[in-house]
């Protein structure tokens, strides 16, 4: 399937079933949402493709910068509602293994954005979009071999 326009021009998405999104709608090329069955790759005008696939945990989107370049970006959806999560995306080095960043949204609403230096854990905040906690966010740092060093709730405000 090849779709007209930049690879960070799209929004992939998962409810019932995988969706991708043309959110560029200025370059006179919208092409819509399309419902994605039984495709595995997704090629894109600016040269980059993503790969669907899965694995234990569900739903899986490799994106790629071009044909020979390594993964750059994973999502995984959690599309059997075994986890306590709807999905996650991990964002990686130009080398392709080394971790820079990992968003998780829960079921319950939380978000949780964790940074990496040298694939070493930096920093973590955890935000409580669907007010369901008595604190809006916190945050943690890490020192250089990834071990707590300190935490911070943000409480909400009435």
């Amino acid at each position: 399937m090849l779709l007209d326009g930049q690879s960070d021009d799209f929004i992939f998405e998962f409810d019932a079933n995988l969706t991708v999104r043309d959110t560029n709608t200025s370059s006179g090329l919208d092409e819509g949402t399309d419902t994605l069955i039984n495709i595995e790759q997704i090629d894109f005008s600016d040269g980059s493709h993503t790969e669907i696939g899965t694995n234990s945990q569900g739903l899986v989107l490799g994106f790629f910068d071009d044909a020979e370049a390594p993964v750059s970006v994973r999502t995984v959806f959690d599309t059997a509602d075994a986890f306590n999560w709807a999905g996650y995306t991990q964002t990686f080095a130009d080398d392709g293994t080394t971790l820079t960043d990992r968003e998780t949204v829960f079921d319950d609403g939380r978000v949780l954005n964790v940074d990496y230096v040298d694939g070493i854990r930096s920093s973590r905040v955890m935000t409580d979009v669907a007010d369901v906690y008595s604190w809006s966010s916190y945050m943690q740092d890490f020192d250089v071999n990834g071990v707590l060093i300190s935490t911070t709730y943000f409480d909400d405000i009435a």
